[in-house]
């Protein structure tokens, strides 16, 4: 019970001296983390979406229709299938969350951000939120900014 309330106290400590983390990954690739992350943004799931979106609207022999046949026959399926609807929404939503990363100027996955006093921090290529943390505080320029 004692360990349990001491790791306890250890992970809100650190999550407190924390302002927002947040993890970009790519979930074909990184590995989602569970802790020390206030936001996860996957950025496959667009491409995911567009994969299932492209999957429903193939035709079973697409060379009986004209290429205008083909374009009202696919607008049609959009406005009329309950589930196209929902994944074209899905997708919209997922392209707002990817802008994100040009708000943080995050250039590559897996990228942990720190965002602290109106400064981001920014460790690409770790998948370990805890340590990338570390990393950010160790750092010398961190250091000089809030270790004074």
């Amino acid at each position: 019970m004692k360990l349990v309330m001491c790791f306890l106290l250890v992970l809100f400590s650190f999550n407190s001296l924390a302002g927002e983390v947040l993890y970009f990954f790519d979930s074909n690739k990184h590995p989602e983390p569970s802790f020390f992350v206030n936001r996860k943004i996957d950025v496959s799931i667009p491409s995911k979406i567009e994969q299932a979106i492209n999957k429903k609207l193939v035709l079973e022999n697409p060379y009986l229709y004209t290429e205008a046949e083909r374009e009202q026959l696919a607008r049609s399926m959009l406005r009329n299938d309950e589930t196209l609807k929902g994944l074209m929404s899905n997708l919209a939503s997922s392209y707002k969350e990817l802008e994100t990363i040009f708000k943080y100027q995050v250039h590559k996955v897996p990228a942990v951000v720190l965002v602290e006093n109106g400064r981001n921090w920014i460790v690409y290529g770790e998948t370990n939120i805890q340590k990338a943390l570390v990393i950010i505080r160790n750092s010398s320029k961190y250091r000089s900014t809030y270790v004074n």
